[in-house]
């Protein structure tokens, strides 16, 4: 349900932000620079999504699984901006996936880290199956 969440809104967005660009653009063409764009923003949303269900496999109640979820989202971002404001602490970047696709590099350069970009798919990968060990071990009662 999660996926197909993620694949509506951003194909939404990608659509709108596709038909809303090409009207009022009057430079070059950067379509492929806004797909480039959002299938970065895809890979992190799936990130997120895969570590909140995690978070709620692992939590015993599902406020506490809320209340990890949100420390965990707005530490990231407090990290990302921290990084921002204080260079030297660039080693933190791979903390922060908000760090792992910067839109500048992607829009203005058009490149990519290879490695974070195998950081997130495989940190993905690893909270998605810890969830479903974790779900297989849990005792349903309803």
């Amino acid at each position: 349900a999660v996926l197909l969440n993620l694949l509506v809104l951003n194909l939404a967005t990608l659509s709108a932000s596709l038909v809303l660009v090409g009207k009022y653009n009057r430079g070059a063409p950067i379509s492929s620079k806004i797909v480039l764009l959002m299938a970065f923003m895809f890979i992190v949303q799936l990130l997120f999504a895969a570590l909140g269900s995690f978070t709620a496999a692992a939590s015993q109640t599902s406020q506490r699984a809320v209340s990890i979820s949100t420390l965990v989202l707005l530490s990231a971002f407090l990290l990302f901006v921290a990084i921002d404001l204080y260079p030297p602490i660039d080693f933190l970047k791979y903390l922060t996936p908000f760090k792992y696709f910067p839109a500048a590099e992607l829009v203005i350069k058009g490149t990519y880290s290879p490695s974070l970009l195998t950081l997130s798919l495989s940190l993905t990968f690893v909270f998605v199956l810890l969830t479903y060990r974790l779900v297989d071990r849990r005792d349903f009662h309803i």
